[in-house]
């Protein structure tokens, strides 16, 4: 008895680790994806590097990559986070690696005594830069002091011989040459410069865009519930509806309503975050007098991985003087805007 405990203990943990590493490659194909991008679009764009850093970001952040969601749930269940706390760690686990073996793939053209002239720059602009402004100050206020301590190196002798001890007489050139480089340095080597990029980077490409995505999914979800059970697919159906079964008269309903051949449908989606109130999309069905029905579902929360717990319906007719009542909502996506 005791042999077989420790024997199916042993296939337990056996069976854990295997589990874990299939997950794990979630993630790690995730990061390929977004190395793979960044490469591929640095070695093409004459952009600056905070630009093509935010492509990448965008490109991979994306809900049409089938590695996206996969990542952010393994991280969800192996951390106990929810989603929107997975997706900034998958933010800071993925650019963490970039920054440290990537960030250089596609700058061929820099040599390493290229390198070091950056490094002069850096070790005199990263200082000078952190002891005007801290990690919560606005983005504004970190350009206008990197402007000032540009300024003021230019008459800093240490930093001036510090070039001319590197670059030798070619350095007015070689920084000419270079400095579409330096912001490359300074994000991989001065931590408040990086963290600044960074913060700008997951707001203005990664977090909008998973909120819209958000957005963009439900409306179609919607659509193909009446879809899926108009076809009696019940299978996928249940992916998105796990409970559909106890609105089978609504969804009827909506069925007949959506084939009537005057009537019109579009979808809508509010994400609960006004309040307490749960996400909801809304599939409109109506003719041209706007006579018809509202099939509102609800979600279980505003994730890309969120299923639909409810329905209902709402019916609207024309009233006696043949004025028409509907209620509609205005679709607002919210995503928080730091420096």
């Amino acid at each position: 008895m005791k042999k077989a405990v420790i024997l199916f203990t042993a296939v337990l943990l056996i069976n854990s680790n295997i589990t874990a590493q299939a997950d794990s490659l979630y993630i790690l194909n995730f990061q390929t994806d977004l190395v793979n991008n960044y490469s591929r679009i640095s070695k093409i764009s004459t952009e600056n590097y905070f630009q093509i850093l935010s492509k990448a970001a965008e490109y991979t952040f994306d809900i049409q990559n089938p590695n996206y969601q996969k990542a952010l749930l393994q991280i969800s269940k192996s951390q106990n986070v929810n989603e929107s706390k997975a997706l900034e760690k998958l933010f800071e686990k993925t650019f963490t690696v970039l920054r440290k073996d990537h960030l250089w793939d596609s700058a061929t053209a820099v040599s390493s005594s290229d390198r070091q002239l950056l490094d002069v720059y850096n070790q005199s602009l990263c200082p000078c830069i952190t002891s005007k402004v801290s990690k919560q100050s606005p983005m504004e206020a970190v350009l206008k002091a990197q402007q000032a301590c540009v300024v003021s190196m230019i008459s800093d002798t240490g930093f001036l011989n510090g070039l001319k001890r590197v670059g030798g007489n070619n350095t007015l050139n070689d920084l000419y040459r270079l400095q579409r480089y330096l912001a490359l340095l300074m994000y991989e080597k001065c931590d408040l410069y990086n963290y600044k990029l960074n913060h700008t980077i997951f707001d203005n490409s990664v977090l909008i865009n998973y909120y819209q995505g958000i957005s963009d999914r439900r409306r179609s979800e919607s659509m193909n519930v009446l879809k899926l059970f108009e076809e009696n697919r019940t299978d996928s159906l249940k992916l998105i509806f796990p409970s559909y079964a106890k609105y089978i008269p609504q969804l009827k309903e909506a069925v007949k309503t959506k084939n009537i051949k005057k009537n019109t449908a579009d979808a809508y989606y509010h994400n609960g975050n006004m309040g307490n109130a749960k996400p909801i999309a809304v599939v409109d069905i109506h003719n041209k007098d706007l006579v018809g029905i509202q099939l509102s579902f609800t979600f279980s929360e505003n994730a890309l991985s969120a299923q639909i717990t409810s329905a209902q319906i709402e019916r609207f007719q024309a009233s006696k003087e043949d004025q028409i009542m509907e209620i509609r909502e205005q679709r607002v996506i919210q995503a928080p805007i730091k420096n």
